[in-house]
């Protein structure tokens, strides 16, 4: 009696058309490792509750610093507080981003930008929207969302002012 797999295969097209739906997604995710700097980047699901904004899942891509100090007490976002999960540990900066469909291609939206304070001045915003932007080079459109830091705006005017990839926008707040 010949083998009759129908499920096997009902199961196999729907991983098929999960994989496409989402290949930024699948495609930061086998990507991620360390880079000459000793960070390691990582991408996940955020740990902060967004459903209230938007209500799309958000992703959260880490520079880790094995090598950091752990964060002080309370330190919002990078250690437990009774407010904010803490990051992962070792979690030097990280975007929490969320990506959706437009009537012109993908769109990436940029909920939050972060720097642990004690990082700063190690251009980590930098490598930070780099490794963003590299993951999202096809992407129609990265919204930088409201900018309430001064690091963060000229980041959106550097990357407004470069020839090619996504369009660029974003709200001073």
């Amino acid at each position: 009696m010949p083998h009759d797999d129908t499920n096997g295969s009902k199961l196999a097209l729907g991983i098929v058309a999960l994989l496409a739906a989402t290949p930024a997604v699948l495609d930061g995710l086998r990507h991620t490792g360390s880079g000459n700097d000793g960070l390691q980047v990582k991408i996940g699901d955020s740990p902060l509750d967004y459903s209230r904004n938007h209500g799309r899942h958000v992703l959260r891509l880490s520079l880790i610093d094995p090598s950091a100090p752990p964060p002080k007490p309370g330190t919002n976002y990078y250690a437990e507080t009774s407010r904010y999960p803490a990051a992962e540990p070792s979690t030097v900066a990280f975007a929490d981003f969320h990506t959706y469909q437009g009537f012109d291609g993908e769109h990436v939206g940029i909920d939050y930008l972060s720097v642990g304070s004690d990082m700063r001045g190690r251009k980590l915003l930098t490598r930070l929207l780099d490794e963003l932007f590299e993951r999202y080079t096809d992407a129609a459109e990265i919204d930088f969302g409201a900018m309430m830091h001064d690091a963060v705006v000229r980041q959106y005017q550097k990357r407004r002012a470069s020839q090619g990839g996504p369009r660029i926008r974003g709200k001073l707040w």
